[in-house]
């Protein structure tokens, strides 16, 4: 059977997410800290944070934050897996927005209402793609239902889904620090 060039590129994408997967499953997992401490190592080649890092807003009322990457050094990247997670009695996420940096975002939205949210970030073009200085990886929109506090934070995980950096050519898992972002609602 003959393919067209749009159902080529279509199973070559498929391909990158089922490799990209599959290595997010098979790598190990690094220990998980406590959500009111950030975590900081020494061998993190880069550093997931929150702008700002925390707000307090009034009920009903929303505020933007941005999801930054930072690299200790120049980089190439061929993807990541963020995964936040959040108390949906809390707060709301109203939007989830991305740039066009990688040439491919997939976010997954059915989680939300149990305050996780998925997003998969993977680059095409061959050789990764170079990160200098810090980058947004993604801007959220949350609303507050009700008074009381909370956190939005990186998951990291020893074992099932965890938030992973993958280096360019190696798909080697790559070592981050990351900080939580903190919500008040009066």
């Amino acid at each position: 059977m003959k393919r067209t060039i749009n159902e080529n590129w279509i199973m070559a994408v498929l391909c990158l997410l089922v490799v990209f997967q599959a290595v997010v499953l098979v790598s190990s997992r690094p220990k998980s800290a406590p959500a009111t401490q950030p975590v900081i190592s020494q061998q993190a080649l880069a550093k997931l944070s929150f702008v700002p890092a925390k707000a307090t807003i009034k009920k009903n009322e929303s505020v933007s934050i941005d999801v930054i990457l930072t690299p200790k050094n120049a980089m190439k990247l061929d993807g990541a897996d963020v995964i936040l997670t959040f108390n949906p009695q809390i707060l709301q996420v109203m939007q989830v927005s991305t740039p066009k940096l990688f040439s491919f975002v997939s976010e997954k939205k059915e989680k939300e209402k149990e305050g996780k949210i998925y997003v998969t970030f993977l680059e095409e073009k061959s050789g990764g793609l170079l990160i200098k200085g810090q980058v947004k990886l993604l801007n959220l929109t949350i609303k507050g239902k009700v008074a009381g506090t909370s956190e939005i934070s990186v998951l990291v995980a020893e074992e099932g889904p965890s938030t992973v950096i993958t280096e360019s050519e190696t798909s080697r898992k790559l070592p981050f620090d990351y900080e939580n972002f903190k919500l008040t609602v009066d």
